[in-house]
């Protein structure tokens, strides 16, 4: 039977809230979004890409903590959470800063190691001990920044950075568009 509140609103049989429910396929969802992303990355042209350096006036700047924009973006330093030690790397994105990209320099050994790090079964470990070392580091903060010449006259990488660039970079991100990047190659440097 169906419920009666008033003249007006009659209530369907019992569950209520089925007649809303419906249901929902995700299936490749998520797939087809990431395909849809990587294609538009892979077919945009060089004058789409708008290169903006971080500024300290701009919107993107201003919306940071007080204690964020007291601290230099450009310091080579370990972002450390408990047993999680990252490295911020800002010598590979120094156009980014204003400064002239140079070739960075390949990660050492130990900070590769980080990256397979397995906490499992590691209840008990002291971290602050395990990573002493990057610590120290951290405690030393000021004097790991990162400084190189300010971009001149549109001259934003040293000249063999491309080449450089060229070599150890995945140019397109999916594998469907044949020459989606061609000003990547065409040996334009910017």
């Amino acid at each position: 039977m169906p419920t009666i509140i008033d003249e007006e609103n009659i209530l369907p049989h019992p569950p209520y809230a089925a007649r809303w429910s419906y249901h929902l396929s995700r299936t490749h969802a998520a797939h087809n979004a990431v395909r849809i992303i990587r294609n538009t990355f892979d077919r945009m042209k060089q004058n789409e890409f708008i290169w903006t350096p971080y500024g300290g006036e701009g919107p993107d700047v201003q919306s940071l903590p007080i204690y964020a924009l007291r601290t230099p973006w450009h310091i080579k330093c370990p972002l450390i959470h408990y047993a999680i030690v990252e490295i911020h790397h800002p010598e590979r994105v120094l156009r980014q800063f204003g400064m002239i990209q140079d070739i960075p320099p390949n990660p050492p050994v130990s900070e590769r190691r980080l990256h397979t790090l397995d906490r499992r079964g590691r209840h008990e470990q002291d971290w602050a001990s395990f990573h002493r070392d990057y610590i120290i580091q951290w405690n030393d903060v000021q004097s790991l920044m990162v400084v190189r010449p300010e971009i001149e006259n549109d001259r934003d990488t040293v000249p063999d950075y491309m080449n450089w660039f060229r070599q150890i970079t995945r140019i397109q991100i999916s594998h469907e568009i044949e020459s989606a990047t061609p000003w990547i190659s065409s040996g334009e440097h910017k």
